[in-house]
């Protein structure tokens, strides 16, 4: 079985993987690929419409970027997607959904859970 560990959709496609996951870092790599522009622009645009400006802002269009990214790999995996949230939530799983729903004006299927990342406490 096949798992997808990048953002880049085009790849994801051409593995054809059961699964997959991404990270903030992977999203990064990804969302600099001129390909990917327009989910980026649309993540600043839905940023500037519902945050003031400022830290609000950036983290809202972030959260927004990965959110856009995740939808996009779901449409071309079959099985599970996991996008890792806001490593500030690691242990605060109310606020990691909160933030899930925030970003999404639907919910997620069950098959893109939330993922928390690793933290030393």
């Amino acid at each position: 079985m096949i798992v997808a560990d990048t953002g880049d959709v085009e790849k994801i496609k051409s593995l054809a993987p059961q699964d997959a996951t991404t990270n903030p870092s992977l999203i990064f790599a990804a969302a600099t690929l001129p390909a990917y522009k327009p989910l980026v622009e649309e993540a600043i645009a839905y940023a500037k419409k519902n945050a003031a400006a400022g830290p609000e802002r950036i983290s809202l269009a972030l959260d927004k970027i990965a959110v856009n990214f995740g939808v996009e790999i779901s449409k071309c995996v079959p099985g599970y997607v996991s996008t890792e949230v806001d490593a500030r939530l690691s242990f605060d799983t109310e606020g990691s959904k909160e933030s899930s729903i925030f970003v999404s004006p639907h919910p997620f299927p069950a098959t893109h859970p939330l993922s928390f990342p690793r933290s030393k406490k």
